[in-house]
């Protein structure tokens, strides 16, 4: 026996460097070097800035710890987004590997083959099209950190140990602390792993649906006073959460959750996302047909409907970052969490039939998409880092031939999106294509990165922004056609907010 488990733990080991290795390779883009909001940001104005005005803002104490502590060994940027991004995929591969053994303790695979494939679809529950905007930004580090204490939260729930419920709420309080914006996770995992069983009565259910609900919002109400707290403290606001107009927010909803579904917050392309489960769909209700247990029929529509719902439901509080990838990452794993129901519900392993073949040839598309859809993006937001950098080179070689002396720069915000925000040269339009020198939180930092200047922002003036209205009233684009104008010896950049 001592022997079996040595062999089974040797196994996992390398099932665990493998995935690791893979995840290492597609996404050396994001380890190595590039430029981001936080990035800009930091190297611009400094850990220890950064930290206070952003992250402990926001209520992520971990990341305010970590960022404190980079200040405090002066830390190179280039080390910390090494470190960041290699223990965020790490710690991503753990809970992978969680989430294999919880489906497998469900339902043990006949071969390797069917093992393969429920680790493959395991991966793709966390490492989907969603997830490349998490690994995009250092937040990773503790993005992946609260999704794998939402995945043993849900572990404790499932396994019903002693004092599991103490357990659980105390693993989603640290894991909404570490990031608040992935509970949905938790809400959708949790209730996803009491489902597939399929084996329990509907009041059974019912109870534990409600229990996942009532640990949601404790976390929830005690992460707003957190917030509120700190903010306090600081002498500072948070602008993210407003309950006051969660019926204006719900009309956003459900006017804009094509950005989501059709076109996936640009970071897949449109409608691929959708195929997928409206094929995925329509093969399980072949498959479960005829059954007279229609618990199955039922699930396979209650699943992506809760996890839909389920996702869009946090923006009911705030519409901050709605169309952001790293949102949206256990929806990006929806079609994963079909196939590894059909897998629970022996579908899978039945005769070699049209049907059968259909789902495994569309599971062998859906990882490779996912795959190649990786190196794809990663490539393109280094793209865009270059073009960054020509963008403000130009500027900065234009104010030198006219004689400018850049000492001080302002932002003008504008509101309405167009094709300013991203470059010509790269089709792609999502949060990792889009030029940061056009943000409202980046522009100045990246522009001082950028060329290696040490601009002073100030605050703008009523005479300037007067100015630059008339100045754009009279058909000027600016320096270069960027908009940006030399006004008043201030380098006034207009600036989205997104």
């Amino acid at each position: 026996m001592m022997k079996n488990k040595i062999i089974k733990n040797k196994k996992v080991i390398i099932e665990f460097l493998i995935i690791l290795l893979i995840s290492l390779l597609i996404c050396n883009g994001f380890i190595r070097m590039h430029y981001t909001t936080d990035t800009y940001k930091i190297i611009d104005e400094g850990y220890a800035n950064y930290a206070k005005n952003w992250s402990l803002k926001d209520g992520r104490i971990i990341m305010f710890a970590l960022l404190s502590i980079c200040n405090t060994l002066k830390l190179p940027i280039e080390i910390v987004n090494f470190v960041f991004t290699i223990l965020g995929i790490f710690i991503s591969c753990v809970s992978v590997m969680i989430i294999k053994n919880m489906i497998i303790n469900i339902k043990e695979p006949k071969n390797k083959t069917t093992e393969l494939y429920v680790l493959l679809l395991s991966y793709l529950l966390i490492f989907n099209f969603m997830y490349i905007e998490a690994i995009y930004f250092l937040e990773i580090i503790i993005i992946s950190l609260s999704i794998l204490l939402f995945v043993l939260a849900t572990k404790c729930l499932i396994e019903r140990k002693k004092h599991y419920f103490i357990y659980s709420t105390l693993l989603v309080i640290a894991g909404i602390i570490s990031y608040q914006g992935t509970i949905s996770f938790f809400m959708i995992f949790s209730i996803y792993m009491m489902v597939i069983r399929n084996k329990e009565a509907d009041k059974i259910l019912v109870k534990k649906f409600l229990t996942v609900m009532f640990i949601t919002i404790i976390a929830v109400i005690l992460d707003i006073i957190m917030v509120k707290i700190i903010c306090s403290h600081i002498g500072m606001s948070q602008g993210r959460i407003n309950l006051n107009n969660i019926y204006g927010n719900l009309l956003y909803i459900i006017y804009h959750f094509n950005t989501v579904i059709f076109y996936s917050c640009g970071l897949l392309k449109p409608y691929v996302f959708l195929g997928f489960l409206i094929a995925i769909i329509t093969l399980s209700y072949l498959c479960f047909m005829g059954q007279t247990d229609k618990n199955n029929l039922i699930n396979i529509l209650f699943i992506p409907l809760f996890t839909i719902i389920a996702s869009f439901s946090i923006f009911l509080a705030t519409l901050s970052s709605f169309d952001c990838g790293r949102m949206y990452i256990i929806l990006g794993g929806l079609p994963s969490m079909l196939l590894l129901y059909l897998y629970i519900n022996n579908t899978i392993s039945q005769g070699k039939n049209k049907i059968f073949v259909c789902i495994y040839l569309i599971a062998i598309l859906w990882i490779s998409i996912n795959l190649v859809n990786f190196l794809f993006r990663i490539n393109e937001s280094r793209y865009k880092n270059i073009l960054e950098k020509e963008y403000c080179n130009a500027v900065l070689e234009e104010c030198n031939k006219n004689g400018y002396v850049l000492k001080e720069a302002c932002i003008i915000p504008v509101s309405n999106y167009d094709d300013m925000i991203y470059f010509n040269q790269i089709k792609t339009k999502n949060k990792l294509t889009i030029n940061e020198i056009k943000g409202f939180e980046s522009a100045i930092s990246g522009f001082n990165v950028a060329t290696m200047q040490n601009l002073k922002e100030i605050k703008v003036t009523k005479e300037i922004y007067e100015k630059y209205l008339e100045q754009m009233s009279k058909g000027n684009k600016g320096i270069n056609n960027t908009y940006i104008m030399y006004i008043d010896n201030v380098l006034v950049m207009p600036a989205f907010i997104w």
